[in-house]
């Protein structure tokens, strides 16, 4: 089994583009572009999803409820969450030595603070996107990349 860490912000949550051209960066939206690639790289490779974003302890948050509407949530399975710990890449570390299953894993992030000391084999599997404009086309070889590792 393979998986993907998803953060939400600034990964399939986005803002974007102001739609004016003003310097004010809109509220953030939901990326269909994003989840719908992720969902292709899951359905490719058998992978599942496991949510790292800190929307996952609120379960009755609107982005849980949105994202159970979305095409990621067939590869999340009702249930696959890091459980919280001090920095994200130890919920990452703790949830792979819970599953000795997995054999090939990716992170997708766009804050670089939550991998500040992590093992630098764990930091090559993460796919940093930027966090206005999240997962975009141009990462998506990169992810799949890193799964075929």
């Amino acid at each position: 089994m393979k998986a993907i860490f998803l953060d939400f912000d600034g990964v399939i949550l986005v803002a974007g583009d102001p739609p004016d051209g003003s310097l004010i960066v809109p509220p953030a939206q939901w990326s269909k572009r994003a989840m719908d690639h992720i969902a292709h790289v899951c359905f490719d490779n058998n992978a599942v999803v496991v949510i790292t974003s800190d929307w996952r302890c609120l379960p009755e948050s609107m982005a849980m409820q949105e994202f159970s509407r979305s095409p990621l949530s067939t590869h999340f399975n009702g249930g696959r969450k890091t459980r919280h710990a001090l920095t994200r890449w130890r919920e990452v570390q703790a949830w792979l030595l819970e599953h000795p299953e997995v054999t090939g894993y990716a992170i997708l992030e766009d804050d670089r603070r939550h991998f500040v000391g992590a093992p630098p084999d764990m930091v090559m599997r993460v796919v940093w996107c930027n966090n206005r404009y999240g997962f975009v086309p141009s990462l998506f070889p990169k992810l799949e990349e890193i799964l075929e590792k």
